[in-house]
């Protein structure tokens, strides 16, 4: 008995010791960001221009390619659609084999091979890697246009525009394009149905001959395959593909309006009022104070954190709402969005401006910066998994002139950002007077309180097209 006695007594000092010296009340401070090791991609260029990545990767037997054109967006005009048909319709038919021969050839050897406008990926076992990389090249060096396939292709388009056309959530999304970029830039432009009605086998194949090009491709190839073999395959199927000089444009650079601009489109069957609140910014990757924007936006919407807790948990308006900040090299956008029920959408709009507001008058506590960082550190250590990211790392440091430790130190990068910092951004970058505020709902509903919120004590109404109305609502 004396010895169990002393037995519970020890533990029990244990106990005592072990409470004394954890303070489980307090949050643990954060350790000094770890130094991160990425694997340098090896990378070499073709004589025509061709510029590869290659990432080693022999955990599991399959190799992936991925090639993305540097190309300016264009202007489609009346012809509005047709990049997009075109790159629907690359790969479709070669030179030398039909649409079936593709389509079976690809299937045996159980592969991915898919083409866009702007890109083209491919993925399959080792043992087919060459067959692959022997179709993928065919698409991509010798695709034919054909009548048949191109009037198939616009019923699809034309078809899933109608289908479209009646979501509350696509309407908003390309009138808020056409607010923050205007149709006179790509970025703005609406596909209609006479627009694709229109597209032509003569557009589609002009626009394939001129940025299809090796001078103005990256393609990054991740997964078992060495550097050399990887080279020995690049140089056979694609050495041989022709430079050309390709077309290069330049656009007015959108601003955000010098008040708050109330849009609506009317739904008269919406029970919801869709809202978006955006406009654009100079916002690019590797642009100063990226990495302290992203942060900010990731305090105000970028998942559960203010947005969601005001209009969510807080008021009740919806099941979420959120923001964003999307970079281009050409012109970023920041939104913030939400849907809810009509009879709050004035009160959603200004729980919205009054999240935004406090971005930049008041300062970030130090728990929501501690998560943030966390939140960002975390996501970025898990994209260091696949070794797809790590291409596309070796990809943006030349596309965008980054440091060659950009993303070694990007952890580091995170843990200096400060409230000072998130406030400061905050001023530069997000606008609660400088918006466009679109509401797609019944108009009859919400246009009059909207009214009290607008500068001038106006309301613009557009139809779905983008196109501006008048309205006695």
């Amino acid at each position: 008995m004396k010895r169990i006695s002393f037995i519970v007594l020890f533990l029990l000092l244990c106990f005592t010791c072990l409470k004394a010296q954890v303070d489980r009340s307090s949050i643990p401070q954060p350790g000094q960001a770890p130094e991160i090791k990425i694997a340098k991609p090896a990378a070499f260029v073709l004589r025509n221009g061709l510029r590869v990545f290659v990432v080693e990767d022999h955990k599991i037997p399959k190799v992936s390619y991925l090639m993305i054109f540097d190309s300016d967006p264009v202007l489609e005009g009346k012809n509005a659609g047709y990049v997009s048909i075109a790159g629907q319709l690359i790969g479709t038919e070669t030179k030398n084999r039909k649409k079936d021969q593709i389509d079976e050839e690809i299937d045996y050897i159980g592969a991915k091979l898919s083409y866009s406008g702007e890109s083209v990926y491919a993925s399959c076992l080792k043992k087919h890697n060459e067959k692959l990389l022997e179709l993928m090249a065919d698409g991509v060096q010798n695709s034919v246009f054909t009548e048949g396939e191109l009037k198939k292709t616009k019923k699809r388009n034309i078809t899933a525009l109608s289908v479209n056309e009646n979501d509350p959530n696509y309407i908003a999304s390309r009138l808020l394009d056409v607010l923050i970029y205007g149709k006179s830039h790509p970025y703005g432009e609406i596909a209609s149905e006479n627009s694709l009605s229109s597209v032509s086998v003569e557009l589609c194949r002009k626009y394939y001959e001129q940025f299809y090009r090796p001078n103005n491709a990256y393609l990054s190839i991740v997964g078992d395959i060495t550097i050399d073999e990887a080279r020995e395959l690049v140089e056979s199927y694609f050495g041989k593909w022709q430079s050309a000089v390709v077309p290069a444009f330049k656009y007015k650079t959108p601003i955000p309006p010098q008040k708050n601009v109330i849009v609506i489109v009317d739904k008269p069957d919406a029970v919801q009022s869709v809202i978006k609140i955006g406009y654009p910014i100079n916002y690019y990757i590797g642009c100063p104070s990226y990495l302290e924007l992203a942060a900010a936006n990731t305090i105000l919407g970028g998942g559960t954190y203010r947005l969601f807790d005001n209009l969510r948990e807080k008021h009740g308006y919806t099941y979420g709402a959120y923001s964003k900040v999307t970079p281009n090299e050409n012109v970023g956008y920041f939104m913030a969005y939400a849907s809810v029920r009509s009879a709050v959408s004035d009160s959603a709009v200004i729980q919205f401006l009054y999240e935004m507001n406090r971005m930049s008058s008041e300062t970030v506590s130090e728990k929501e910066l501690t998560a943030v960082k966390t939140n960002i550190g975390g996501n970025f250590a898990l994209s260091l998994e696949d070794p797809n990211n790590v291409a596309r790392f070796a990809y943006n440091i030349v596309k965008f002139n980054l440091p060659l430790d950009y993303y070694t130190n990007y952890l580091k990068s995170i843990d200096a950002i400060t409230a000072d910092d998130i406030k400061n951004v905050s001023s530069k970058y997000i606008l609660p007077s400088n918006s466009y505020i679109l509401l797609v709902g019944k108009a009859s509903e919400i246009a009059s309180k909207m009214k009290t919120l607008s500068p001038d004590g106006k309301v613009l109404f557009y139809d779905i097209n983008g196109n501006k109305i008048n309205s006695k609502k």
